[in-house]
């Protein structure tokens, strides 16, 4: 599955609100933890992180049962660069047959609210 990956900056210090969210889809179609005609039980989670490169700071992860997170970081401001983006955290496969599962529409919006 791909991942989000890219940079933030901006000249402003302040507050960055970060959500990360999506459509989970099992089989072809969309999923949100209801009974499966496809065997059912699959699962995967991703995290968001923002953060100086090296250092990143992870958001609470999203899956099928909870598709949307939010958190907020003090960002310093000055044109610093910070690396943005998502990780999987886990996975589960649907249990028999011939399946396919993931994410579709997954966003990760970055606001900051200045000082």
């Amino acid at each position: 599955m791909p991942h989000i990956n890219g940079v933030f900056s901006d000249a402003s210090a302040g507050r960055l609100l970060i959500t990360l969210s999506g459509v989970y889809v099992e089989g072809v179609r969309r999923d949100s933890g209801f009974p499966s005609s496809f065997g059912g039980g699959s699962n995967l989670s991703i995290k968001p992180f923002a953060g100086p490169a090296g250092m990143p700071i992870y958001g609470q992860p999203i899956d099928r049962y909870a598709p949307t997170v939010t958190y907020e970081l003090d960002y310093p401001g000055g044109n610093l660069l910070w690396s943005v983006g998502t990780v999987e955290i886990a996975h589960q496969n649907p249990s028999g047959g011939i399946w396919s599962y993931g994410w579709v529409d997954l966003r990760l919006n970055l606001k900051l609210i200045k000082r």
